[in-house]
């Protein structure tokens, strides 16, 4: 997500030397005052994925570590759900039913 946000918040662009438009800095040679929507949409190169990208995106998708006082309102269930009850046991079934295969011929 983070090289399209960049794409929408770009208010420069560069073309490149294949005839694509990638956004740039304000500041770089042969930037253009561009918004996305003035670029064609066939010309639009979107910025490479990078380890900064990547990192970002783990440290916003960190969840808090859960305490105990957390996980107490929980602890009757979670209790509750490590004991599955067991399954009740089948009837036996009749020695007629036994004899009889739905995968024969009648």
């Amino acid at each position: 997500m983070a090289p399209l946000r960049e794409l929408q918040s770009a208010t420069h662009f560069r073309q490149l030397t294949d005839g694509c438009w990638a956004p740039c800095k304000p500041s770089e040679r042969g930037a253009k005052k561009l918004s996305l929507l003035e670029v064609p949409a066939q010309a639009l190169r979107t910025p490479p994925v990078t380890h900064a990208h990547f990192d970002a995106a783990v440290e916003r998708c960190r969840a808090p570590p859960a305490g105990t006082r957390t996980l107490a309102p929980s602890a009757p269930w979670m209790r509750g759900a490590a004991a599955p009850t067991p399954a009740p046991a089948l009837p036996n079934p009749s020695p007629c039913l036994a004899q009889v295969s739905p995968h024969r011929g009648a």
